[in-house]
């Protein structure tokens, strides 16, 4: 009897969980200003422990080390974000080349109206008139707080987002030890030394795999930089970047920045040597961190299908975008 009286509860329990399941992930898409700032805080915290600690290993106070290693990571990615920026705005105006073609097609163009308008006055088919005078009217620049507000405008949301970002990092890493205890705590686990101790030494594990991904993945970039300015490609500095940041996705992130470069490169330069030369610059810095780098500092195996892998980094662009897939 008792089983029968359970039947009905547990035939609920799947659309209990698909109901549960949907809740929390219309939560994660509606919260996504909430939550994208401890994700990234979250994930840097990985990334800065070890740091923290070996600073900590050097007799700094931890507040001392946890100042010092914020303030020297978000210079750098402030740095970056600012170079990379210039390289994105240059990328968009137009070359100078193709504005010396527009001034000169337009220079033809008034040059045949105008001797069109004279070979009508000559033959008196058409009244002698001046012809229009173009007029510039150039439009000033506000200032003061309207022009703060312009400028800043744009960008409001990323320094809101950063400064979050920043104060997340810092509590974090101060209260690292603290928040697992009570996380743990409020697990209400019985073996609280041991749970502790297992999940301390899975973090340990964690930022040091992140770390030196980060490292390699740096590697990665400086040297796909270079290697493009050598070879005499525009925005090597932005391609450099972007072949670092996209290498953390895996097993497409390096041939996507690779396509990206070739494809510029395709459209600055006139044969194929230059764009071969690009995709051949790819291909021998990926197969020598792939084959050679890796093996000697990690695995390749993290326990996770590559498929598996694929469809999580799908699920989270889809629902929080690029933050998403970081």
């Amino acid at each position: 009897m008792a089983h029968r009286r359970r039947d009905p509860i547990s035939r609920l329990q799947p659309l209990l969980q698909v109901v549960i399941l949907a809740f929390a992930l219309f939560c994660l898409g509606i919260a996504q200003d909430v939550f994208i700032p401890i994700a990234l805080a979250m994930l840097l915290t990985f990334v800065l422990s070890p740091i923290v600690e070996r600073l900590q290993r050097w007799h700094l106070p931890r507040v001392v080390a946890v100042v010092v290693t914020v303030a020297f990571a978000f210079s750098v990615l402030g740095g970056l974000g600012w170079l990379l920026a210039s390289q994105v705005s240059a990328l968009a105006d137009p070359s100078p080349s193709v504005a010396y073609r527009q001034a000169v097609s337009d220079a033809k163009a008034q040059s045949t109206v105008k001797e069109v308008i004279g070979e009508l006055q000559k033959d008196g088919s058409a009244p002698a008139t001046k012809p229009p005078q173009s007029v510039v009217v150039e439009k000033q620049p506000p200032t003061g707080l309207a022009g703060l507000r312009d400028t800043l405008g744009p960008i409001a949301d990323v320094l809101a987002t950063a400064g979050l970002v920043v104060v997340l990092v810092i509590f974090m890493l101060i209260e690292r030890q603290r928040l697992l205890e009570r996380l743990i705590r409020l697990a209400g686990t019985r073996r609280v030394t041991l749970t502790t101790k297992i999940l301390t030494d899975a973090a340990e594990r964690i930022g040091r795999y992140l770390q030196m991904q980060s490292l390699i993945n740096a590697g990665f970039g400086v040297a796909i930089g270079t290697g493009l300015f050598l070879i005499g490609a525009p925005y090597a500095l932005l391609f450099g970047v972007l072949a670092g940041v996209l290498r953390f996705v895996p097993y497409v992130g390096a041939w996507a920045a690779a396509g990206s470069a070739a494809l510029v490169s395709l459209a600055v330069f006139d044969g194929w040597r230059e764009p071969v030369m690009v995709l051949a610059l790819f291909v021998l810095v990926e197969l020598t961190i792939y084959l050679v780098v890796e093996p000697l500092l990690y695995s390749h195996s993290a326990g996770v299908s590559p498929l598996a892998l694929l469809i999580t980094l799908a699920f989270w662009t889809w629902l929080w975008g690029p933050i998403g897939l970081i």
